[in-house]
């Protein structure tokens, strides 16, 4: 009797911090296939402008929105200032390796931009052409993470419908006091 090949995506965001297109994302991964791997980017910088969110603070956020489920793994991956496609795709499927995950076929991109990096790529460990799976997040109108921190900067609160209601207290909570300005209010000046 024939095994169906399992699928396997992988999915690499920073979550700075989660909004509601990386949630519909995951979703739809974690809905077509049998495990999904989430590689949280940047994982060497916290508490920056770019990167205020720890690993363990965007974990979090994970586990508020999904529970824990088996189909769902996590892992840190640092950044490593690849030159070409091949050093970073190499680094991806190295770091899912020494994490014991099963290797993955299939990635998950919100934009063409991310989506290019896995275009016409060969999983080394598993031999298997990566099927990249697009879902244009251009087209959503959701705030970036960058949009959405500038509005936490400023003190605006519109940031607030653009990621998961269930994360809105944590983000609070979590995010470093000191990035905020402390001249303005709703986006005017005090």
């Amino acid at each position: 009797m024939n095994k169906t090949p399992q699928k396997i995506a992988f999915l690499v965001m920073r979550l700075q911090p989660q909004q509601k297109g990386h949630t519909d994302l995951i979703y739809k991964a974690l809905l077509e296939n049998d495990l999904v791997i989430v590689l949280l980017g940047s994982s060497q910088e916290k508490r920056t402008k770019r990167n205020p969110f720890s690993t363990a603070d965007k974990i979090s956020f994970l586990k508020q929105t999904f529970g824990v489920s088996s189909k769902l793994k996590v892992i840190a991956i640092r950044d490593i200032g690849a030159s070409t496609k091949e050093e970073w795709t190499n680094h991806v499927f190295n770091t899912i390796e020494k994490a014991g995950l099963k290797q993955p076929n299939r990635y998950y991109s919100g934009d063409d931009l991310n989506a290019m990096f896995y275009e016409d790529c060969i999983n080394p460990y598993i031999k298997e052409k990566i099927e990249v799976i697009k879902v244009d997040r251009l087209e959503t109108k959701i705030m970036s993470g960058t949009e959405i921190r500038n509005a936490i900067n400023n003190g605006c609160e519109s940031w607030k419908k653009h990621v998961p209601e269930c994360l809105i207290g944590l983000i609070e909570a979590k995010y470093p006091k000191e990035l905020i300005n402390p001249y303005v209010e709703n986006g005017k000046l005090k």
